[in-house]
């Protein structure tokens, strides 16, 4: 028996959603929003267990050839979930023939359970392919910060060894792609042989080129130290623009905070990377679905021929819109084992990630880049 039942419970990530994907039913999928306490619904623990015992409910009308037993004495177990505070964050629990899993997923919306022939993922794949770990730099002329944010944790850490907390200590620094003053050797006219100054930073480069060796000196020192790891920029847009321009091979997302890093308590700059990695992960998408119009092997607004299509291995790429629905009616999708009122969305998203196939969850009810009211498209390999 697979379980994943601990105080902490690990995020959901692209490596279990891919792994859920291969799951054989009946699967038992359940969402439990954000909690808090005192909301007048009772504990989470009591609303954990009204939701497992719908499960059991709906799994003895499932019709199972065999197991039938051994199944509902699994999803029972998902009540045995440690409950240390009487609220917490959102859960994303997972119960099938021999496997048991419960993931922590702070945020997800809205209550759901599902009772089918596969998990219900679709809601979630925006929270396990956004990043779940960022450095986040705090750039400034006064004072340079960085933090790490991983899993919705923030904290901050020193910065790497020879990186200048700020450009007055970056101005002390004896580099000469930096040196503040040039001399030259004086000839026999001056009658002495001293060396004597002819230029210095103010008549010779512009306060914006310093900045630019400043934010290149720090871009240097961040590589070995954030690697491939998404960059989050907190800081004047600007200044941060000049950044970008010099960073490299850095890995830094497209959203930024134009804020004082100074100012920003920890618990924002955890709750804005989170909104970033998310955005980022969007944007990928929407990157994605740009002039899909134009490509011949597509199929747009039709979750059976796609369904089909994903089934057959031929998507390359789908995109769904997150807070679509699409319940199957009788006889669609019985070619791939969808029961009635199954969502054929969800059954594409499963069916594309079996087949190796990319899947981007989008916002809203409806895809950019389509007529409106069209909320499913796949790009094919044939």
């Amino acid at each position: 028996m697979t379980t994943a039942m601990s105080k902490v419970l690990n995020p959901l990530d692209a490596r279990e959603i891919s792994a859920l994907a291969h799951s054989e039913g009946p699967c038992v999928s359940m969402q439990l929003p954000d909690y808090k306490p005192g909301a007048g619904e009772g504990t989470r623990s009591a609303h954990l267990r009204d939701m497992t015992q719908a499960a059991i409910e709906q799994l003895r009308n499932f019709q199972l050839p065999v197991g039938n037993d051994r199944l509902i004495q699994s999803v029972a177990h998902l009540m045995e979930i440690p409950q240390t505070t009487p609220g917490g964050p959102g859960m994303a629990l997972f119960c099938a023939p021999g496997l048991e899993l419960a993931y922590g997923a702070a945020g997800i919306a809205p209550e759901l359970l599902t009772v089918g022939t596969r998990f219900h993922i679709l809601p979630l794949l925006s929270h396990a392919y956004a990043a779940h770990e960022v450095f986040v730099l705090g750039l400034g002329k006064k004072h340079v910060r960085l933090w790490h944010y991983n899993n919705g944790e923030c904290a901050e850490e020193p910065l790497p060894a020879g990186i200048a907390s700020g450009l007055e200590a970056f101005e002390g620094f004896d580099k000469p792609d930096h040196d503040l003053e040039n001399r030259s050797t004086g000839g026999p006219a001056t009658g002495t042989r001293r060396k004597i100054r002819f230029g210095t930073m103010s008549d010779r480069e512009s306060h914006q080129e310093y900045l630019h060796h400043f934010f290149e000196h720090i871009a240097r020192g961040l590589k070995d130290k954030v690697g491939e790891t998404p960059l989050f920029l907190i800081g004047v847009h600007e200044e941060l623009a000049q950044f970008r321009r010099v960073a490299g091979r850095l890995r830094v997302f497209e959203t930024e905070w134009n804020e004082n890093a100074e100012y920003c308590a920890i618990d924002a700059i955890a709750a804005r990377t989170k909104e970033a990695a998310f955005r980022e992960y969007y944007r990928l998408g929407e990157t994605a679905m740009r002039g899909i119009q134009e490509i011949t092997a597509k199929l747009t607004g039709d979750p059976v021929a796609i369904l089909r299509a994903a089934h057959q291995g031929r998507v390359h790429r789908l995109f769904v819109a997150e807070q679509t629905h699409m319940p199957a009616h009788a006889d669609e999708g019985a070619f791939a084992k969808v029961r009635k009122g199954e969502d054929l969305a969800n059954a594409a998203v499963i069916e594309t990630l079996r087949t190796s196939g990319e899947v981007f969850a989008l916002p809203g009810a409806n895809l950019p880049e389509l007529p409106e009211g069209s909320a499913i498209a796949a790009i094919l390999r044939y």
